[in-house]
């Protein structure tokens, strides 16, 4: 796990903070055609299809099972996120 205090994770901090401050101040233009939900669940499922297949590699791969937990938590959202998603 990375080191709170480390210049690394205090920069990526800070970059975050940043972005999310500078869309609050100057949103990004938005389309005026509205977004259906299937249009959005769409989207989604790409990149979260993308998430649940690294991190099944990593588990498969790995010999760390402190990371391993991890990967595990983060397929299990990912498939909450898709149960959701085929809600809708």
């Amino acid at each position: 796990m990375a080191d709170p205090k480390s210049p690394r994770v205090g920069t990526l901090v800070q970059d975050i903070y940043l972005s999310s401050h500078d869309l609050q101040n100057d949103p990004p233009e938005t389309s005026t055609r509205p977004v259906s939900i299937d249009e959005l669940a769409h989207d989604l499922r790409q990149p979260l299809s993308a998430i649940e297949s690294l991190a099944y590699y990593l588990e498969m791969t790995s010999t760390d099972d402190h990371l391993c937990k991890y990967l595990e938590h983060i397929r299990a959202m990912v498939n909450r996120a898709n149960f959701i998603l085929d809600m809708y």
